[in-house]
C-alpha cells in the first residue's frame, strides 16, 4: 500500500511537470520539434539518408564542374647573358611573358548530360525521402506525446475516484454491519470500488507503456540507473527544457 501511494505521488509529480512543459500550444509544438530533432540525430535511417545526400551532392558537383569553362593563367620571367667574341661582356635585357588560357567544352550532351540528369533525379528522391521520413517521425512523436499527456491528465482523477470508491465502500460496510444498509447496496458499492481501482491501474499501465513507446520512438535508451521509462523520459525532457536546446 505504501509503495502504491509512493508511485501515485510520483506520477502526480510527473503529470504536473508534463503540464508545465506543454502548458501552451506553442510550448507543445516547440517540444515536439525538439524531440523530432533528437529522433533524427539518433535515427540510423535518417543518418544513412543524410550520408547518401552528401555523396549525391558531391557526385552532382563533380559532374557539373565538367560543363563549366576553365580559365588558366601563365606567367614566365627570363634572364639571359653571354660573352661577346671580342672579350667584352654584353647583357641581354630581361623578358616577361604572361598569358591566359580559356577552355570551353564544345559538346555538352551525351553521357555526361544524362549522368547529370540522373544525379539530379536521385538527389530529388533522396531529399523527398529525407523530408518524408522526418515528417513521419515528427507525426509519430506528436501522437505519442499527446497520448502521454492525455494519460497523465487522466491518471490523477482516476486515482482519486478509486480512493473515494474505497472510502465509500468502507463506510457502507460499517453501515451494513450495523444493519443500516442492504446487501444489494453493499454489492453495488463493492462493484464500483473494483471498477474504479481497475481503471486507475489500467491508466497507470497505459501511461508507462506510452512513456516507453515515446522513449523508443525518439531513440533514447532506458537508463542504467534503475529508472523506469517514464522517469527516464521526464529526466530527458527536463534537461531539454533547462538547456533550451
Amino acid at each position: 500500500l505504501d509503495e502504491s501511494a509512493f508511485t501515485d505521488q510520483r506520477l502526480f509529480g510527473e503529470a504536473d511537470l508534463l503540464w508545465r512543459l506543454t502548458s501552451s500550444e506553442l510550448q507543445k509544438q516547440q517540444l515536439c520539434d525538439q524531440l523530432a530533432y533528437a529522433a533524427g540525430m539518433s535515427s540510423p535511417l535518417e543518418q544513412r539518408i543524410g550520408v547518401s545526400l552528401k555523396q549525391q551532392r558531391l557526385k552532382l558537383a563533380r559532374n557539373t564542374a565538367r560543363f563549366l569553362p576553365r580559365i588558366g593563367l601563365q606567367a614566365s620571367f627570363d634572364f639571359q647573358n653571354e660573352l661577346s667574341e671580342t672579350g667584352g661582356f654584353e647583357e641581354e635585357p630581361s623578358s616577361w611573358s604572361i598569358g591566359t588560357r580559356f577552355e570551353l567544352p564544345l559538346f555538352l550532351g551525351g553521357s555526361r548530360f544524362k549522368e547529370r540528369q540522373g544525379l539530379r533525379a536521385g538527389l530529388g528522391e533522396l531529399e523527398y525521402l529525407r523530408d518524408d521520413t522526418h515528417l513521419q517521425v515528427a507525426a509519430d512523436i506528436r501522437v505519442g506525446l499527446r497520448r502521454l499527456l492525455n494519460l497523465a491528465t487522466n491518471f490523477p482523477p482516476a486515482v482519486r475516484s478509486a480512493e473515494l470508491a474505497e472510502t465509500y465502500l468502507e463506510l457502507l460496510f460499517d453501515q451494513y454491519a450495523g444493519g443500516r444498509q442492504t446487501l444489494l447496496e453493499m454489492l453495488d458499492a463493492l462493484q464500483n470500488d473494483r471498477e474504479a481501482g481497475l481503471k486507475a491501474v489500467n491508466t497507470q499501465l497505459d501511461y508507462f507503456e506510452a512513456a516507453a513507446e515515446l522513449l523508443h520512438e525518439i531513440g533514447w535508451r532506458a537508463s542504467e540507473n534503475n529508472r523506469t521509462p517514464d522517469q527516464e523520459l521526464l529526466t530527458r525532457l527536463s534537461e531539454i527544457r533547462q538547456s533550451g536546446n
